[in-house]
């Protein structure tokens, strides 16, 4: 519903001045009915203060402006109308049940996560008869037609043997906690023991009412009066959203989710996900948007968060049957979890695969390349310009010898390769290679290949090497054979 402010009225808005008090959420603007205006705004703030005492919720919060004005010709249910909930109520009327029950289903839908729909009608029924009298606060009014619902609740508001242990058992259930043991928490009951006496309070019909712990309020003293300009326009985020600017309704009011929602729409991954959780965390008893961040979140492989995302939707599910398709789908996104993260283990596992066969293709290669260059340095090939005297091959199995220690390094040089090996009495001991590879035997590690420089790690070898007659200063001899020695 549109109001609109006809030239006529306007004019005599103008011609008296308005003044608006404001408590939280609440605005109420008058022009004569100042003593009015504050005890409506008693009212309603003594409501907010005793519903968030049941509920522990210590400040409900509206997501948008609650706007009152006192002293119409009429009272007018509560509407939304540019940026605000709005009413009209006429002077000294006391605050309307149905303005009460609106309030209740607001600063719930607002403020509390989801809890069993029979404790939110009854909270909503119960806080409809309440009666303010200055700081004096009465609950416990019989409805016109009580149902079951608002028994449960009087009975845990009103009665000696339960009064002040609801907060308790709503905390609970407001966290997700199974009804079971948050009854015996609460009550040291259960619920169908609950049930049973609730049932015998509604037929009994023996109502009472009681005292609610009021907020400390001198509404001359707190409620201040201030200037109030009823022609003052101001930006509106609804209009803005109507007009398809989400963007600018967004920017207008912040807290919106169903403004942050579409725009999500055309925004990129990041921000569209940033978005949905802003908006889902802000709406957080509407599953329709903890379901598409959750959908949102696996599309972009995040599964943990959508997890989580498929958990608050299932919290926030509207009824049982709702409750149970968000609890399939949490299951079905676990199965893809673990199918991707089986996935990603094979991916990396074959890639490292290739990593190690690239790895000893280039090590393969580098060996090939020094035996071809000490093969063309032999046979009389570029030497760095020094011609390389042939060394004779030792044949001779008789002057064979063995030495085992820890290969360090590999030396290349003048076209040949010799090993570098420091035994267990910290000696160094140089073998060198026969230039034709097929007359060495390689034995105890297979895919191990041998690469000019010092080795990252020292490699235990045997090498059985054949004595020239003619030994070379630091050289053993050449080897024949090596195996590859396992510690």
């Amino acid at each position: 519903m549109r109001f609109v402010l006809l030239p006529l009225l306007a004019t005599t808005l103008l011609a008296d001045e308005w003044t608006v008090f404001r408590i939280g959420p609440f605005e109420a603007i008058t022009q004569n009915e100042q003593k009015s205006a504050r005890a409506v705004l008693n009212h309603v703030e003594q409501l907010r203060h005793t519903l968030g005492q049941a509920l522990g919720q210590p400040e409900l919060k509206s997501r948008w402006p609650i706007r009152l004005t006192v002293g119409g010709k009429v009272t007018t249910d509560l509407v939304i109308d540019r940026d605000a909930y709005t009413a009209t109520i006429a002077k000294n009327t006391p605050v309307p049940d149905q303005w009460n029950r609106a309030l209740a289903g607001i600063f719930l839908n607002d403020s509390v996560a989801r809890m069993p729909e029979k404790f939110e009608r009854g909270l909503i029924e119960f806080f409809s008869t309440l009666n303010v009298e200055g700081v004096r606060v009465i609950g416990g009014a019989a409805p016109p037609r009580p149902s079951l619902d608002w028994a449960r609740v009087d009975l845990l508001m009103v009665s000696d043997k339960y009064r002040g242990r609801l907060r308790t058992l709503l905390f609970n259930l407001q966290k997700g906690n199974a009804p079971e043991p948050s009854y015996k928490n609460a009550f040291e009951r259960t619920e169908a023991e609950i049930e049973t006496e609730a049932k015998a309070w509604l037929a009994a019909g023996n109502f009472p009412t009681t005292s609610l712990n009021a907020k400390p309020i001198a509404p001359d003293r707190d409620f201040l009066a201030r200037p109030w300009n009823p022609l003052k326009k101001t930006e509106s985020a609804m209009d803005a959203f109507d007009r398809g600017d989400y963007a600018a309704a967004v920017r207008i009011k912040p807290d919106w989710p169903a403004a942050k929602v579409k725009l999500a729409e055309s925004a990129s991954e990041a921000d569209k996900i940033r978005l949905l959780r802003e908006a889902a965390t802000e709406a957080q008893r509407n599953p329709d948007y903890w379901r598409l961040l959750a959908e949102t979140l696996a599309a972009s492989r995040e599964y943990g968060e959508s997890y989580k995302a498929w958990g608050a939707a299932e919290r926030a599910a509207r009824d049982d049957a709702e409750r149970a398709k968000m609890r399939t789908a949490r299951l079905a996104l676990e199965n893809a979890k673990l199918d991707f993260e089986d996935a990603e283990r094979q991916r990396k596992k074959d890639e490292a695969a290739r990593d190690l066969e690239r790895v000893k293709n280039d090590s393969l290669r580098s060996i090939r390349m020094a035996e071809a260059k000490a093969n063309e340095s032999l046979a009389g090939g570029d030497s760095g310009g020094e011609s390389v005297k042939p060394v004779p091959w030792w044949d001779d199995p008789k002057n064979e010898r063995t030495a085992t220690g820890d290969l360090e390094r590999v030396e290349c040089a003048q076209g040949r390769m010799t090993l570098v090996l420091r035994d267990t009495a910290k000696k160094l001991s140089r073998i060198t290679l026969p230039s034709d590879s097929s007359r060495l035997k390689l034995r105890g590690q297979e895919g191990t290949t041998l690469v000019c420089g010092p080795l990252p790690k020292p490699l235990p070898l045997k090498v059985v090497y054949a004595v020239p007659p003619k030994p070379s200063a630091g050289v053993l001899g050449e080897a024949s054979s090596i195996e590859f020695v396992q510690k």
